[in-house]
């Protein structure tokens, strides 16, 4: 009876792993891309590559007609404050026609075994609600709309983020300080010229400032410049203007 028992939850671990698997999130023709630059493909809260995790890319359309584009809804809401205000549209990849579809026609799977972009938890949008109730058939999870999923995106936002810097620590932030140390030309970065991730990540693709990078590479260096050298400068830069103050 164990022996079943372990062989049953054994077969439904590997299943899942299976689904996991089967489904990439990857653009397969080329991605419908609404951002302009040369930094387009790029995320601007977090740098991932949009072709990668197109699948889960949501979009925005300002009021003076500019566009960005993120990986996922995580990183929407974590610009949701800097956009609102100028927001005339969202829009996110139909998983299965891999068009952009307004977010107020989409049907979300939530909770599914396909693992999240920048979250713990996976958020799939779909233009039919027939598409998406068969892939929650395959994959598990609970249909919603736009609000239902965006809420939840908010309101882990500061969990998502512990849990991905946990991960970052271990393996993309040594990895680029290893980049950093070893191959980059330190006197030519200069972090306080870009406003974004994004704009950061094509200065070191194209000046090949750090040489020349896979793309793990380079989203691994680019984090460590953006989130760990960037923060250290402006930590200092912050105590020495509050030390001149004092005086």
């Amino acid at each position: 009876m164990v022996k079943r028992w372990i062989m049953v939850c054994l077969g439904l671990l590997l299943g899942t792993m299976m689904y996991a698997q089967e489904f990439s999130k990857v653009a397969s023709k080329e991605p419908e891309l609404i951002q302009k630059g040369e930094d387009k493909l790029y995320c601007p809260i977090c740098g991932m590559n949009l072709k990668q995790y197109y699948k889960t890319s949501h979009g925005a359309i300002l009021s003076d007609g500019t566009a960005k584009q993120y990986c996922s809804i995580r990183c929407l809401a974590a610009d949701w404050e800097a956009i609102e205000s100028r927001l005339v549209k969202v829009v996110v990849t139909d998983v299965v026609s891999e068009k952009l579809i307004d977010v107020k026609e989409a049907f979300y799977v939530i909770g599914s075994k396909i693992p999240g972009t920048m979250s713990m938890v996976s958020k799939l949008a779909f233009a039919k609600e027939a598409d998406a109730v068969a892939f929650m058939k395959e994959h598990g999870g609970e249909l919603g709309r736009f609000e239902n999923a965006f809420a939840k995106a908010k309101a882990s936002l500061s969990d998502d983020v512990d849990e991905f810097i946990k991960k970052k620590q271990k393996g993309m932030y040594p990895m680029g300080e290893k980049i950093y140390h070893k191959a980059c030309d330190k006197e030519k970065i200069h972090l306080h010229d870009f406003n974004t991730i994004s704009e950061l990540k094509i200065f070191v693709k194209k000046s090949q400032v750090c040489g020349e990078l896979e793309e793990k590479e380079l989203q691994a260096v680019s984090l460590y410049l953006w989130e760990i050298l960037r923060f250290a400068e402006h930590n200092h830069t912050h105590k020495s203007v509050i030390h001149v103050e004092k005086k």
